[in-house]
């Protein structure tokens, strides 16, 4: 792979705090270059070269990310997978396409 792929993560809550965030700013693959937070700027902090957004739709709407890392509660993912498939992004989820069984044969139409 010689492409960096520009990453938005969906959430800096705990999980993309503690555990998201630093593995995509460490991985030389990856470019940490947005992060959702709805009201706090505590990305601002660790990650100031990286864009700030205040929602999903305005991460999905930048043209220049190319993977999503959706760590937002599970109950989310299945909207917010489909939302990046139809955006044309890759996305990655938190938790497991088997936690969202209420959706799962709808995830690709």
């Amino acid at each position: 792979m010689n492409q960096i792929l520009n990453v938005g993560l969906a959430s800096f809550g705990m999980s993309g705090r503690v555990f998201h965030a630093p593995f995509i700013a460490n991985h030389s693959f990856f470019k940490l270059y947005a992060i959702v937070e709805r009201s706090n700027n505590y990305s601002r902090e660790k990650y100031p070269q990286s864009k700030l957004y205040r929602s999903f739709d305005e991460l999905l709407n930048d043209e220049a990310i190319d993977l999503i890392v959706v760590n937002t509660p599970v109950q989310t993912h299945y909207d917010f997978a489909k939302k990046a498939l139809l955006h044309k992004k890759m996305y990655w989820l938190k938790n497991h396409l088997p936690q969202m069984a209420t959706k799962p044969k709808n995830s690709i139409n």
